[in-house]
């Protein structure tokens, strides 16, 4: 093979460079054989060039093929990496498109319109009229500019014309009778573009078989019209304009009844039994034939109903839309007489479109440690692949290669990867993206309609910066490798530098004070909503909120990862004198080699405190998501007797209801609404008394013990030490100077009359069932008390404590068998599943799960990596000890202990970084609905389960790999390995 640099010898003379054979051409030569010789000498360069090339992606594909498994391990790191930059913005494009869609189909659902609709109308004028085949080009002219300015492309049109209103006259004139009778109210004459095929002829004939030689105008009407007026087909009446003072009648016949076709509600702008009731239809050739010459106007109400194609449409290009919208409302307000524009979706697409961003940058903030992740992973491949080819390195540059022919090989490398890996990252982007669609909780997926969107949404200026640094991290090593010749390689080999543990203990303090500063900032801007990513409350002003987190796992990663070779000393001299020889070998090669695992250490440590953190956070989630509903509906199915007509359902015993199907126990709620003037207020305040069961209450409702310094039995009790007595929010306490003990009075209003009662404050509460801050202040009063001081049967809601898996549908039925109705009924169960599918939890726990996911199948490699890479290196060392007489047993053992050494501290430290990070910043990440303070108050809760089991499935999964790779080593000939020489 011959190569494009000069490998000989630096005593041979150099030749001469090619250029200093080129010759100056004297005046008066000839142009065209200096020209051939400058071709040449290009010719020369770029054939160099060309063959520099091809031999450096000719060494690069040897080098990735003898590689494989490393070459495939960086594909899948740059699937991975990049494709999670890909799986972001594409499912924030997902998610909002969903969102908008329910958004949309709530406002063009009672229409039953398309999504993306827009309709333009005008109000023709006797100063500007309008004709029927104007406003025809017009609808054109319409479409082709909406089209054209807003970029989408228009799926359904819809063109309706109209005439001012006409006075209804029956008969055909010719009578006296006929010439007698009054008018009857307005009607249009209405004209539909392509109405044919949707219309189904009941009675008379079909607009297709118009006479359009007949003397009068032939009209069709609905049913309900033809009704109302006493219509038959057949019948001659007029139609006379108001504003035509004595203008001669048209003439109409009644040529059909129609109704709207089955199955056409696609054509239609909104319900034609509805606009089009009071409307006479007719054709075009009809209406110019007999309403244009008559009207002064021409028409009188012109509109054109396009729908957008919106499977094509780009949240991002939201901005353009509108821009486009407005552009041709300027111009058709120009050649339109008095427009309008209504129906418009832009809005809701603004609103789509900030909260896309928000979201795109809300999972880009919770994703950075998991995209942290997967580059050190692809730097740890990457440096075991240098690690590999750092002799061919060094030869080459032995035998002449500049640092940059060598760096340009390893940019080739990169680039190859970069090339396969790109389309595939696109791929596994999109897969990504689909699969956190289907995530309803942390981990959990279940099926779900997605609509499709391929990568649409995709940030490509992301896309490409992360490819970019997918290739740095092939060249940095690489960069590092190239310098060295075959001297300084084999001395490096022969006496590994590690770097000194106080080198990446410096880099520690750097980031813990970025991480204190981090953590200062959080705690300034308090708890974050994070579901609340709405335009209205953006959460993300600072950015640097979201680092917190990070930093701090990185920082505890890198600490605990770098004071591994130091606690390994301290083991190696407590095994040199208690332990055998297979655990004081195995100890000695951590102590001296333990710094080459503070990489792989990292990845684990990380991989297993993202898990745990992202773990709690979706507990922590999960139980406010259900204790909100429970406090909401303050028990498993509530509901109101209906007594317009008796009181019989109040006089049924409670015991009743304990008796149906499914129900554990039930209790009395009532709900009143008072007045109380607070000691020191010029006015009364309106307040909301719950009266309840005192001894029923506590064994149906759910309660925390939060709610309350006391526990709800103990405030309970309190209430049944008296009739008259009454719990209150403690802030009613602290605001007017109350004690537990005070009487206080209340009007209360039951039955349309108002009621003086004394109550006695036996107890206080900071939260209670049904109760929320932001309304009236409630007050919880004995029902039995409240009835009897009334001097009747008061209203009242049942509360019922049901069995798990309990149909509340069912329930409902059970309920009103016993011979009333029931409303206001609220199903804890059914509320629950339908939390559980909600879009904002889709948003959040879809991209944490496919995060850590992809985070843990890289950690696991990189660990097994870092292992494999060790014991290749280490062969010749284990034949020399089995040489001298160490048994396999013994050998195995040591590598054993050393390898699980590893596994147990990066899992247990990890885990407990975890568990820290979960402590600390949990509280701050709420995944609630509000940045405000969120009622019932937001509890952190540490995944201990779950942090448990990750763990657990983390080692069962390291211990069994590595024990296949030490089968492997066991199984190979370490005698021939002493044959082959020192090769690594």
């Amino acid at each position: 093979m011959r190569w494009p640099w000069n490998f000989a010898s630096p005593r041979a003379p150099r030749r001469a460079p090619f250029v200093s054979k080129l010759h100056l051409v004297p005046a008066g030569s000839d142009p065209a054989r200096s020209k051939s010789k400058l071709l040449r000498f290009c010719e020369v360069i770029l054939g160099r060039y060309a063959a520099y090339m091809t031999l450096t992606l000719k060494l690069a594909l040897r080098r990735l093929g003898n590689r494989l498994g490393l070459t495939l391990l960086c594909l899948l790191g740059i699937c991975l990496s990049v494709g999670l930059v890909v799986a972001i913005p594409v499912f924030s494009e997902l998610v909002s498109r969903m969102v908008l869609r329910q958004e949309l189909t709530g406002l063009a659902a009672p229409n039953n319109r398309p999504l993306f609709t827009l309709r333009y109308y005008c109000l023709p004028s006797t100063s500007r009229p309008m004709s029927v085949d104007e406003a025809g080009n017009m609808g054109a002219w319409l479409a082709n500019l909406t089209a054209r300015e807003i970029g989408l492309p228009i799926r359904a049109g819809y063109w309706q014309a109209e005439s001012p209103g006409f006075l209804f006259k029956p008969g055909s004139g010719d009578s006296q009778q006929d010439q007698a009778a009054g008018s009857v109210n307005l009607f249009n004459v209405a004209f539909v573009s392509g109405a044919e095929p949707y219309i189904e002829i009941v009675e008379g004939s079909s607009l297709r078989t118009a006479d359009e030689d007949s003397q009068r105008l032939e009209v069709w009407v609905q049913e309900p019209l033809a009704v109302k007026l006493g219509l038959n087909v057949g019948d001659l009446h007029r139609l006379t304009y108001f504003a035509a003072g004595k203008q001669q009648a048209i003439p109409i016949r009644i040529a059909g009844i129609w109704r709207p076709r089955t199955g056409s509600e696609g054509f239609w702008y909104g319900d034609p039994t509805k606009t089009l009731q009071d409307d006479f239809l007719t054709t075009r050739k009809a209406y110019q034939a007999f309403v244009e010459p008559r009207v002064y106007e021409k028409t009188g109400f012109d509109f054109w109903y396009f729908v957008l194609d919106d499977n094509r449409m780009l949240l991002d290009k939201v901005d353009s839309y509108a821009k486009g919208l407005e552009q041709v409302k300027r111009l058709s307000a120009e050649r339109l007489p008095r427009p309008g524009l209504d129906l418009s979706p832009i809005d809701a697409l603004r609103q789509a479109s900030k909260r896309k961003q928000l979201l795109t940058t809300l999972l880009y903030g919770l994703s950075l440690p998991v995209l942290g992740l997967l580059y050190v992973f692809l730097g740890l491949v990457s440096s075991t692949a240098v690690r590999y080819e750092r002799g061919e390195a060094a030869m080459l540059a032995s035998r002449g290669a500049s640092s940059l022919h060598i760096l340009g090989i390893s940019l080739a490398e990169a680039l190859i990867l970069a090339v396969v890996g790109f389309p595939l990252s696109l791929l596994t982007g999109y897969g990504l993206s689909r699969l956190a669609g289907h995530s309803y909780d942390f981990l959990a997926f279940g099926p779900r309609v997605l609509p499709p969107t391929g990568l649409q949404g995709i940030e490509w200026r992301y896309v490409l910066l992360a490819l970019a640094v997918t290739i740095l991290t092939r060249l940095v090593p690489a960069a590092w490798a190239a310098r060295k010749s075959v001297v300084a390689y084999e001395r490096e080999r022969s006496r590994p530098r590690i770097s000194p543990p106080w080198l990446r203990l410096t880099l520690v303090v750097a980031l813990a004070l970025a991480t204190g500063y981090a953590f200062r900032q959080l705690r300034l801007r308090g708890s974050l909503g994070v579901l609340s990513w709405e335009p209205s409350g953006s959460p993300l002003q600072d950015p640097l909120v979201f680092l917190a987190p990070t930093l701090f796992l990185f920082t505890g990663a890198m600490l605990v990862s770098s004071i591994f070779p130091l606690l390994m000393r301290l083991g190696d001299w407590f095994s040199a004198r208690v332990s055998g020889i297979s655990a004081y070998l195995g100890a000695r090669n951590l102590s001296r080699e333990g710094g080459q695992y503070a990489s792989a250490l990292f990845l684990v440590i990380v991989c297993l405190a993202i898990g745990s953190f992202q773990a709690s956070m979706a507990e922590s989630a999960n139980r406010w998501f259900v204790d909100r509903l429970r406090y909401r509906t303050g028990a498993d199915f509530t509901f109101q007797p209906v007594i317009d007509q008796s009181l019989d359902p109040l006089l049924l015993p409670v015991s009743e209801y304990r008796d149906l199907p499914g129900v554990l126990d039930a209790t009395r709620v009532g709900d009143f609404v008072g007045e109380i003037k607070l000691p020191g207020a010029s006015n009364s305040s309106r307040v909301r008394i719950l009266g309840v069961d005192w001894p029923d209450f506590a064994r149906v409702t759910y309660w925390r013990r939060d709610y309350a310094t006391a526990p709800l039995g103990a405030l309970m009790n309190s209430m049944g030490s008296r009739p008259d007595a009454l719990i209150v929010p403690r802030s009613m306490l602290g605001a007017t100077g109350l004690s537990i003990g005070d009487k206080i009075r209340l009007d209360i209003s039951v039955l349309d009359q108002r009621m003086d009662m004394e109550f006695t404050i036996v107890g206080v509460c900071d939260y209670f069932p049904t109760m929320f801050a932001d309304e009236r202040p409630a007050l919880v009063a004995n029902l039995d008390y409240v009835s009897e001081t009334a001097g009747g049967v008061l209203p009242y809601a049942i509360w019922l404590r049901t069995a798990p898996g309990t149909d509340g549908q069912q329930l409902k039925e059970e309920i009103e068998n016993l011979g009333f109705e029931i409303g206001q009924i609220s199903d804890l169960a059914a509320q629950l599943g339908d939390d559980r599918l909600r879009l904002e939890r889709v948003g959040v726990f879809g991209m944490l799960s496919t995060g850590f996911l992809a985070s843990a199948c890289l950690a696991t490699l990189g660990l097994l990596t870092t292992i494999f890479v060790s014991l290749a290196s280490r062969v010749q060392r284990f034949a020399v000890l089995r040489a001298l007489g160490f048994g396999l047993n013994h050998l195995m053992i040591m590598v054993t202990l050393e390898f699980v050494t590893v596994v147990v501290y990066g899992v247990i430290s990890g885990a407990a970084l975890g568990a820290l990070a979960s402590k600390a910043f949990v509280p701050y990440f709420q995944l609630t609905e509000s940045p405000s303070l969120p009622v019932p108050p937001f509890m952190a809760e540490i995944a201990w389960g779950q942090i448990g089991s990750y763990a657990l499935a983390f080692s069962v999964v390291l211990l069994f790999m590595i024990a296949a790779l030490l089968y492997g080593v066991a199984r190979r000939q370490l005698a021939l390995e002493l044959r082959l020489g020192d090769q690594e």
